[in-house]
């Protein structure tokens, strides 16, 4: 098993209301790991880059 220091990735999908960072506390996420939020859906090919 490989160790990596690397941070996680955390990928939000679907926030249409743009509400989730308005209303949670990320703090403690934000400082783990690297958050991207999408707020329109995705589809196809686009879900494979993210």
């Amino acid at each position: 098993m490989t160790t990596s220091s690397a941070r996680p990735r955390v990928v939000v999908l679907g926030d249409a209301e743009q509400a989730l960072r308005r209303l949670g506390q990320w703090q403690a996420i934000d400082a783990m790991a690297d958050v991207v939020v999408h707020y329109q859906p995705l589809r196809g090919v686009a879900l494979i880059c993210v």
